[in-house]
C-alpha cells in the first residue's frame, strides 16, 4: 500500500540529485528511459517535458485521407488515430497491446464526502483487485492490467489543508514511480480510475479554484444506493467546498499549493502519474472529475502533459466537462455511463482499439497494391 511507504519516499535518494543540470537531449530524445532517474529531475512547476511527434500526426492525417473508406469514414474516431500516431511517432499507429489501469482509492474527510460511503468505496477497490464488480469485470474482459493504490486520507479542506507539503511531494514521486513500473513492464497506455469517498467534490473544488467557475455548477448530483437523489448531501458538499475556496482565497494557483490545500494525496498521485507518463511518452486515458482535475494541476507542472491525455467520454459530469474544456480535450463518445471513474475508458477501449486497427491494412488509393479479391476491414471489397 502507498501509505505504508511514505517514510521511505520522503528519504528518496534521488532528492540528492535535484540540482543536476537538465539537458534537452535527455528530455526530448526518442527513448522510454525515465528522465527523473536519468537526470535527477524533481517534480516542480514549469517542467520541460516531451511533446507529440507532429510529423507522425501529419502523416496519420494524410494516411487517413488516402484510405479507401466509404462515406464519412472513421468520423470522430479519426482523432484517436492521430492522437496515437503522435504518441507512438509513427504515421500508422498500432492498437494498444498492454493497457494498464491505476485505480486510486483515497478518502477525503469532512462534508465534501457527504453522501458517500467510505466502506463502499473500499469494497469497490477490493472487488476490482479481485476481478469482481463492474470495474473488475471490465478489466478482465479487456485484458487490462490493474493496480489498486490506497493513498492516505485527505484532511477536511473546509477547515485546513488536505495534505502536508511533504506528503504531496511523496505522492507526486510515487505516481511517477508507478508509471515507471508500468511502462517497464510493457504498458503502452495508462488508464486512470478513482473510487475514493469525497474525491468527486474535492475535484470540483480544485477545478473551481483553477477556472473560477462557480462551485454549484460543477458539483454532480449525489445519488444514494437506492437510486434517489440526495439533495441534503449535495448542499453539505457545496457548503464545504465554498468554505474551502474562501479559506484559500489568497493562495496562489501553483500545483503544489493547490494539491496541499485542496487536492490531497490521491490527486497528487494522479498528477504525478500524468507527468510521469508524459516523460515516458505514454498516453493517459481520463474519463472523470478526479483524473481531469489532476490533469489541470499536472499542466502547471508541465504544460506538455495535456498533449498526452485523451478523453473518450466526459460522462456528462460538469466537473469533467469544465476541466476538459480548459485542457482542450474533446470527448469521442457520449455514453452517459455511471459505473465509476475509469469504467467509461474500459467500455470504450475495444472501440478505440478497433479504430486504431482499421487504418493499417488497406493500402492507400492509387497504390496498385490491392485487387478485387483483397478483403477490407471496412466490410467491403476494395475496387480493382
Amino acid at each position: 500500500m502507498v501509505s505504508d511507504d511514505l517514510a521511505d519516499l520522503r528519504d528518496d535518494p534521488r532528492d540528492d540529485l535535484r540540482d543536476a543540470p537538465l539537458t534537452e537531449d535527455v528530455l526530448h530524445e526518442q527513448t522510454r528511459a525515465l528522465p527523473i532517474v536519468v537526470t535527477g529531475l524533481t517534480i516542480r512547476p514549469g517542467m520541460d517535458l516531451p511533446i507529440h511527434d507532429d510529423e507522425a500526426r501529419a502523416a496519420a492525417e494524410a494516411h487517413l485521407s488516402n484510405l479507401e473508406i466509404p462515406g464519412s469514414g472513421l468520423g470522430l474516431l479519426s482523432r484517436i488515430v492521430v492522437f496515437a500516431a503522435g504518441t507512438q511517432s509513427r504515421g500508422v499507429p498500432t492498437p494498444w497491446a498492454q493497457p494498464h489501469m491505476l485505480l486510486l482509492h483515497g478518502s477525503h474527510e469532512g462534508d465534501v464526502a457527504a453522501g458517500d460511503d467510505a466502506a463502499e468505496s473500499a469494497q469497490i477497490a477490493a472487488a476490482t483487485q479481485r476481478g469482481e464488480g463492474s470495474l473488475g469485470m471490465l478489466v478482465a474482459e479487456q485484458g487490462v492490467n490493474v493496480k489498486v493504490i490506497d493513498t492516505p486520507a485527505a484532511g477536511d479542506i473546509a477547515y485546513g489543508r488536505a495534505a502536508a507539503p511533504e506528503v504531496v511531494d511523496s505522492m507526486l514521486k510515487e505516481g511517477w514511480r508507478l508509471v515507471d513500473e508500468a511502462v517497464d513492464s510493457g504498458a503502452d497506455l495508462i488508464i486512470v480510475g478513482s473510487c475514493g469517498s469525497g474525491a468527486d467534490a474535492t475535484a470540483a473544488t480544485v477545478v473551481s479554484k483553477v477556472t473560477g467557475a462557480e462551485i454549484a455548477g460543477l458539483l454532480g448530483r449525489v445519488v444514494g444506493p437506492d437510486g434517489t437523489v440526495d439533495d441534503s448531501a449535495w448542499m453539505l458538499r457545496c457548503a464545504a467546498a465554498r468554505d474551502a475556496l474562501h479559506r484559500t482565497r489568497n493562495s496562489d494557483l501553483n500545483a503544489d499549493t493547490l494539491l496541499a490545500e485542496l487536492g490531497g494525496p490521491d490527486l497528487a498521485l494522479i498528477a504525478g502519474v500524468i507527468v510521469g507518463a508524459t516523460a515516458r511518452r505514454t498516453p493517459v486515458m481520463l474519463d472523470g472529475p478526479v483524473g481531469t482535475a489532476a490533469a489541470l494541476l499536472a499542466r502547471d507542472l508541465g504544460s506538455q502533459s495535456r498533449l498526452w491525455s485523451t478523453l473518450p467520454d466526459h460522462g456528462g459530469h460538469p466537473t469533467t466537462k469544465a476541466a476538459a474544456d480548459v485542457l482542450g480535450l474533446t470527448p469521442l463518445l457520449d455514453l452517459k455511463a455511471g459505473l465509476g471513474e475509469g469504467s467509461v475508458s474500459l467500455l470504450a477501449l475495444p472501440l478505440l482499439r478497433s479504430a486504431l486497427r482499421l487504418p493499417a491494412p488497406p493500402p492507400p488509393r492509387g497504390s496498385g497494391e490491392h485487387t478485387a479479391e483483397t478483403p477490407s476491414p471496412f466490410g467491403y471489397r476494395m475496387p480493382p
